[in-house]
């Protein structure tokens, strides 16, 4: 079917006003944007209120903030961990018995051996002798252990005070960190509105390109039915003028066929019988004259009973115009079937001499039943019979 030619004016005109809204949304959705950005409290577009945060910088500032956390909670958990390795190693190297201690039982050992070792037995002595001597590396394991255990006492100070420094620091940045989450969850509003403009863009974006599409795709095919009309009416052109020219030449044909015809249906015989009468004058002009003479009186007849319009056709015309020798041309030749022997050409005999023919005018007199004549003495009657022969062509119908 025929497509109508899209509006393009009216395509761009629902085109501008979708395209005006969603300038209208985007405007919107950049004063909010500021506002996000700024981190300013300010009511809504939408007309709900509520608090406007800083969009990207409520970002930026809670991620910094749960980093921190993060980043003391495992310092805090570091810590934790480090204290508690200190306390397990405390409970491994727990001592029972103090230094000052052993040295007073060496030193009473020392004293038992120093008083009484003469009245002590043998095995009495080195009993002493060796419990001192297990006193005295007790002492040497106990002093290295309080040495360890003086250094993991004050290695779980130092993690206590970084513990009790970095507790108040994690309860704030949580503190803070729970400030920014209230702050940052009261713009639902703010996002939602952002939200729902981002929606309404793309769905004005969908009705643009739809419209778009239909348009181009219509203009698509109008453009191809155009190009079928214009193809169409170019081949229709052609035909018309390929018919036109066929006409015009089976009219040229049709009139050169006319034109080619005779005027009279007996136009050749007329001539041939003219051509008869031609040789004869040639070959005889005293018989010719007389001929002629009557020939003459038929073609006034003829031009009279016309109205006086001479009916002579071109073709007639065209063949009189072959005749051999004719006198108004001024020709010296000798035509076809010109008579020959002592009469010939222009002669001016006295008497009677001899005619002779060729072949082909001796069929034209057999063709119109006439007997060619052998002499010059022959010729007059032979011109009267071409003179009748003429007179019932010219009257005998087609």
């Amino acid at each position: 079917a025929k497509v109508a030619e899209p509006d393009k004016a009216e395509m761009e005109r629902k085109v501008n006003a979708l395209q005006s809204q969603m300038n209208a949304n985007k405007a919107e959705k950049t004063k909010l944007q500021k506002r996000l950005d700024a981190g300013t409290s300010a009511p809504t577009a939408s007309g709900t209120g509520g608090k406007a945060a800083a969009g990207r910088g409520f970002r930026a500032e809670l991620d910094a903030k749960r980093a921190a956390v993060q980043a003391l909670i495992a310092e805090q958990t570091a810590l934790r961990g480090a204290r508690d390795k200190v306390l397990t190693r405390l409970k491994e190297v727990r001592v029972t018995d103090r230094a000052s201690d052993l040295d007073a039982r060496i030193a009473r050992i020392d004293d038992r051996l120093s008083s009484e070792g003469h009245t002590l037995s043998l095995k009495e002595e080195k009993d002493l002798i060796k419990s001192r001597s297990d006193i005295v590396k007790q002492k040497r394991a106990i002093t290295v252990t309080e040495r360890e255990r003086d250094g993991l006492e004050a290695e779980k100070a130092r993690v206590d005070a970084e513990l009790a420094r970095v507790s108040p620091l994690l309860t704030a940045a949580k503190e803070e960190q729970r400030a920014i989450s209230e702050r940052f969850k009261a713009m639902g509003d703010v996002f939602g509105r952002l939200k729902e403009l981002s929606a309404q863009n793309n769905e004005l974006y969908g009705q643009i390109k739809a419209i778009q599409d239909e348009f181009w795709a219509q203009s698509r095919q109008y453009r191809a039915w155009r190009d079928f009309e214009r193809k169409q009416e170019e081949y229709a052109a052609r035909e018309a003028e390929r018919v036109r020219l066929e006409a015009e030449a089976e009219e040229q044909r049709v009139k050169d066929e006319e034109e080619s015809k005779p005027d009279h249906p007996w136009a050749v015989e007329l001539v041939e019988l003219d051509m008869l009468e031609h040789f004869l004058h040639r070959a005889a002009p005293e018989v010719f004259a007389e001929a002629s003479g009557a020939s003459a009186e038929a073609s006034e007849a003829k031009v009279a009973a016309a109205g006086g319009v001479d009916t002579i056709s071109k073709e007639q015309s065209m063949l009189e115009g072959l005749r051999f020798g004719d006198e108004s041309s001024g020709s010296k030749k000798r035509g076809r079937g010109r008579g020959r022997g002592r009469g010939a050409a222009g002669s001016k005999a006295s008497g009677p001499h001899e005619l002779s023919f060729d072949l082909a005018t001796l069929a034209m007199f057999s063709k119109f039943g006439i007997t060619a004549p052998l002499s010059s003495a022959d010729a007059a009657g032979a011109a009267k019979e071409v003179a009748a022969k003429r007179a019932e062509y010219e009257s005998k119908p087609a």
